[in-house]
């Protein structure tokens, strides 16, 4: 059985921030539409087919370990795999940084990725450095039109358990809600845009760095995450568990290893999606 990444013939083009401000720097090599069930920066499970207007997850924060840098998102979102691309995103972020000060300069959590140019390493991108403090917090972002934008009213701690769901509540205008059930501390913004419709995801992503250009970060070793009560609403009434039969995504560097892994969905949209900290052996796809 042959189980390289394939790559399909459909390329989406991925408008980048930069110190300029947004839209100001394109990679020179285009990005590809997800196939195969791979990708260079997601990992966890999403629904696809019909136009959602609702999406919702449950996870607990990880802790990561402060050994070696690195970055970690974790989110729930509709859009961001086919047509425009665009991607609106609850979540956290898990990331051991260098300098907290400026770490997190130019982060774009984007559309999934199959093929990237890359600085090289085992991981495939920047950000690897030991010595590092970890940091904690929510955010949302609207894909490409905004970048992340972080919430200053959640104190997000590793062990707490975080609900968010992005809501449909008129043509172009969505609600988007994330609270830590753990600490009783909740955020809710009304948004202008239109994402990309026909897939909803709950995912753990490495990020985008883009200042003069955008590399992949490196992968924080957050252990494992648990997702829980993920699923999604179609505008046409249905209701979409993210089931086994659905598509779980897998994260792989540039030399085709596994990075991050989801299990199998059991129980209401509940999987967990285990690192390499996690994985007991280096799989080549």
């Amino acid at each position: 059985m042959d189980n390289r990444i394939l790559i399909p013939t459909m390329i989406i083009t991925l408008i980048l921030f930069s110190s300029a401000g947004p839209f100001a720097a394109l990679l020179n090599n285009p990005l590809q539409k997800l196939f195969g069930d791979y990708s260079l920066n997601w990992a966890g499970y999403y629904v696809s087919g019909s136009s959602y207007n609702y999406a919702n997850a449950t996870w607990i924060v990880p802790a990561v370990l402060n050994g070696t840098g690195g970055y970690s998102s974790a989110w729930v979102g509709i859009g961001g795999i086919n047509g425009s691309g665009n991607l609106i995103q609850a979540g956290t972020e898990q990331e051991c940084l260098s300098d907290i000060t400026t770490g997190d300069e130019g982060k774009v959590h984007g559309q999934v990725l199959v093929d990237m140019p890359s600085s090289g390493g085992n991981k495939g991108g920047s950000g690897s450095f030991s010595g590092c403090t970890p940091v904690y917090y929510a955010w949302w972002e609207t894909y490409p039109a905004n970048k992340e934008q972080k919430i200053d009213t959640i104190a997000v701690s590793p062990g707490d358990t975080i609900s968010a769901f992005i809501q449909q509540i008129s043509p172009g205008v969505w609600i988007i809600n994330i609270t830590d059930i753990t600490k009783g501390q909740s955020f809710q913004t009304t948004e202008n845009f239109y994402p990309d419709q026909t897939t909803a995801e709950a995912i753990i992503e490495r990020p985008l760095l883009c200042l003069e250009t955008c590399q992949l970060t490196d992968l924080a070793d957050f252990g494992s995450i648990r997702f829980s009560g993920a699923f999604a609403v179609s505008t046409k009434g249905d209701y979409f568990d993210l089931l086994p039969d659905n598509t779980p995504i897998k994260m792989v560097d540039n030399n085709s290893k596994i990075m991050a892994s989801p299990t199998t969905i059991v129980n209401q949209g509940t999987f967990d999606v285990n690192g390499v900290g996690k994985i007991n052996s280096i799989i080549y796809v």
